[in-house]
C-alpha cells in the first residue's frame, strides 16, 4: 500500500492488525510534511497561503511501528525504496517504509514510486 504521512497518521493503530499478517504486507508511506495533496488542486493557483492547508503529522514512523510490533525501514532515494521493498516482500509480515520525498513536487514523486514499485 502507499500511503500519505498525513492518512497514516490518521490510521495509525491499523499497524495493530497489520502486525498479525502472515505473509508480506507493505506500506509505503510518503513523508512530505504533510497535507501537500492540496498543491496538486486548483485551490494552490488561487493565490491563497499554501501553509495553511499543510499539516505535519510529527509522528516517528520508526517508533510507533516499533510499538506495534511492525518492522521499519527509510528510503530517500528511488534505488534505496527498491532495496527496502525487496527486502520486505522477502519477509513474513508487516514492514512500515518510510520515503522522505521534498515538499514541493509530490505529484513528480508519486509518478517516480510508483515506476519503482512497478519495477520491483
Amino acid at each position: 500500500a502507499v500511503i500519505g504521512d498525513v492518512a497514516f497518521a490518521h490510521d495509525v493503530g491499523a499497524l495493530g492488525l497489520a502486525s498479525r499478517a502472515r505473509g508480506p504486507l507493505v506500506y509505503v508511506v510518503l513523508d512530505n510534511a504533510g497535507g501537500r495533496l492540496f498543491d496538486q488542486l486548483p485551490i494552490a493557483q488561487s493565490g491563497v497561503d499554501m501553509e495553511l492547508f499543510t499539516t505535519p503529522p510529527r509522528v516517528d514512523l520508526r517508533a510507533v511501528s516499533c510499538a506495534f510490533g511492525v518492522a521499519y525501514a527509510e528510503a530517500t532515494n528511488v534505488d534505496e525504496l527498491g532495496a527496502a521493498l525487496r527486502g520486505a516482500l522477502a519477509t513474513t509480515g508487516a514492514t512500515v517504509i518510510r520515503v522522505v520525498v521534498p515538499p514541493a513536487g509530490a505529484a513528480a514523486q508519486l509518478r517516480a514510486i510508483r515506476r519503482a514499485l512497478r519495477a520491483s
